[in-house]
């Protein structure tokens, strides 16, 4: 599960985010996100399945 995505999550009260190194930090939050309707769609089968 991305960081984003458990940002969005309204059950989720904290993200606690860690990295071995700045380097790795920067290429986590760098890294392209899903998508508006692929977050929908992940909703969806996590709703669906439970």
């Amino acid at each position: 599960m991305t960081d984003r995505r458990l940002l969005r999550d309204a059950r989720v009260t904290a993200v606690l985010v860690g990295a071995s190194s700045d380097r790795r930090l920067e290429q986590n939050l760098d890294a392209p996100g899903f998508t508006d309707t692929e977050l929908a769609e992940i909703d969806r089968l996590l709703t669906r399945s439970g």
